[in-house]
């Protein structure tokens, strides 16, 4: 239900006339206050980790026979380094220009 009223948003957005970089951006400060997306983006590392164990915590809670699969995901996505994360961001806007 969510993702239908999220892309509900999306559209609607778009339909006032904002391009895809001004969408994301309204989208993210929903989703993030403005000093935590900037301090989560001079540190991606981080940032993966918290929201990676505030994850793991709330399938212990809500889905427990998943949680060893997401730590089994989550130990790949920690051997990320910021250096990893700034290749991937770069590859993505470089692809994208195309």
């Amino acid at each position: 239900m969510l993702e239908a009223t999220e892309e509900a948003y999306v559209q609607d957005l778009k339909a006032q006339g904002l391009n895809n970089k001004e969408v994301n951006e309204h989208v993210s400060q929903l989703i993030l206050p403005k000093d935590l997306q900037q301090k989560d983006a001079s540190d991606l590392q981080a940032a993966q980790r918290r929201d990676s164990d505030a994850m793991i915590q709330n399938a212990e809670k809500l889905a427990p026979k998943h949680v060893g699969k997401l730590k089994n995901a989550f130990d790949t996505l920690n051997c990320k380094t910021n250096q990893d994360y700034d290749k991937f961001l770069k590859d993505i806007l470089y692809r994208s220009q195309k």
